[in-house]
């Protein structure tokens, strides 16, 4: 088991994501949070609030946008990244983690095997060792914000 706390975060990000009822977490069971039928956006942890920021920006540009909420990482749920494939145009994963070997490269993996050709793209940390500091600015030194998720977005869409 691995788990991964936040640490003096203050800003997007940490936002209540759910509303005040009770949510039934199911290890291996993703949650999507908004349906849409454009692009996916997948997301893990503290990114999550990212990603529905970043829907909410698409949807002003008329992009309707799924958001998933893989709160499991392992084992996955294959089944929501394939209709995803299935009923978008592509998948855009964001995580506050290094790209290889993270939910990112998970995603790619089912997407390959199950041979569901739509992009995906990855926004995240690159395959390089992460700096040190508040956390607002290391997700922005490594890209990890609205920006770039409706660039990567935008780039399946096109």
């Amino acid at each position: 088991m691995y788990l991964r706390l936040v640490r003096g975060a203050d800003f997007g990000g940490t936002e209540e994501i759910y509303e005040k009822k009770t949510i039934k977490f199911k290890i291996g069971e993703a949650i999507t949070l908004k349906d849409g039928k454009d692009v996916t956006l997948i997301a893990t942890g503290q990114s999550v609030g990212l990603a529905l920021q970043s829907a909410e920006a698409l949807e002003k540009e008329s992009i309707s946008t799924r958001v998933i909420n893989m709160h499991t990482v392992k084992p996955i749920d294959e089944e929501a990244i394939v209709q995803a494939a299935e009923e978008t145009k592509g998948i855009v994963v964001v995580e506050e983690h290094n790209i290889m070997g993270g939910l990112g490269e998970a995603v790619c993996g089912v997407v390959c095997e199950r041979k569901s050709l739509v992009p995906v793209k990855r926004v995240g940390i690159r395959d390089e060792f992460c700096t040190i500091g508040p956390t607002r600015e290391l997700w922005e030194y490594h890209g990890l914000n609205k920006s770039n998720i409706i660039k990567a977005a935008k780039e399946i869409l096109e």
